[in-house]
């Protein structure tokens, strides 16, 4: 079955989402990147996972939806356990998000606006540009801002200022549910 994922990867790449030379498609390569965790991790997680990933889903509101997912699903106690949130909330810290650290000063003015907001019913949230959570949680909270229309600009802002967040993170999750699979065994 895993052979058969590789052949769909190879399909898509030599057929149906051919990458001019001359340009720089990152998303589609991390998407392909993504198909690695075949090795690793059972079939149906990663199928699964595949499906959800941030490179198939065609709307801005979908991908920040992900965002607004992923930090109640970490919050979640039925889905994650103590142990598996401190784990992801570990790895946040690690090098391998390192890159999205200072986040406060990488936003343009669409995320300021929900960095910024505040309202008299809801108490302002202090967000730490040293910390990836704090940026997940900026990133939910603009999934849930008032101005919905903004959808389009807060995706922009997020890909051109923290890309490969969203499929980093994707690949995160996927890791951990298989983690969790392997102790259950």
């Amino acid at each position: 079955m895993m052979a058969d994922l590789n052949g769909l990867k190879e399909l898509l790449k030599d057929y149906i989402l051919v990458q001019p030379a001359e340009v720089a498609w990152n998303d589609r390569e991390l998407f392909f990147s993504f198909f690695e965790l075949t090795t690793t991790v059972r079939y149906d997680i990663f199928v699964d996972k595949l499906l959800k990933h941030s490179f198939l889903m065609i709307t801005a509101a979908e991908r920040m939806w992900s965002f607004f997912e992923i930090v109640l699903c970490t919050g979640d106690p039925f889905k994650f356990n103590s142990t598996k949130k401190k784990k992801f909330q570990s790895i946040l810290k690690s090098e391998s998000f390192e890159q999205y650290l200072d986040w406060d000063n990488k936003m343009g003015d669409s995320l300021r606006s929900v960095y910024e907001y505040e309202d008299e019913k809801v108490e302002r949230r202090n967000y730490h540009g040293q910390s990836v959570k704090h940026l997940l949680e900026l990133l939910r909270n603009a999934y849930r801002h008032p101005r919905k229309y903004m959808m389009p600009e807060f995706d922009k802002e997020v890909r051109n200022a923290y890309p490969g967040l969203l499929h980093r993170l994707h690949e995160l999750l996927c890791r951990l549910e298989q983690e969790d699979e392997d102790e259950d065994e």
